[in-house]
């Protein structure tokens, strides 16, 4: 997963980044049922917050929204005072190599 098109124009459009700061979709670890709100940090980076404190989650996890890869967990953040734990991914996408995209119109 790369974004979602943003704006469109007659000979192009703008994608927001799933790590855009004003990016936040749902997403879900693939390997259970634990899901939480995906919110773009900025700089390449992406948070998994709003995971229920007892809902398995570990590093390497792999993280899917809408059957799109996003990232793996990178590192789980836990703590006793929080009803919830948080996760930050490291996201799939490596914008820096990227010269194509595949633009999904309907699914």
């Amino acid at each position: 997963l790369m974004g979602n098109i943003a704006e469109v124009y007659r000979n192009y459009s703008k994608v927001l980044l799933i790590s855009d700061k004003d990016s936040s979709y749902e997403a879900r670890i693939s390997s259970g049922n634990a899901s939480g709100l995906a919110k773009g940090l900025g700089r390449y980076r992406i948070s998994l917050d709003l995971i229920p404190k007892d809902a398995p989650i570990q590093e390497g996890d792999l993280v899917v929204s809408k059957g799109f890869l996003v990232g793996l967990v990178k590192e789980v953040k836990k703590a006793d005072v929080n009803p919830f734990q948080q996760a930050e991914i490291l996201p799939f996408l490596d914008i820096s190599n990227l010269d194509k995209v595949f633009v999904v119109l309907d699914f």
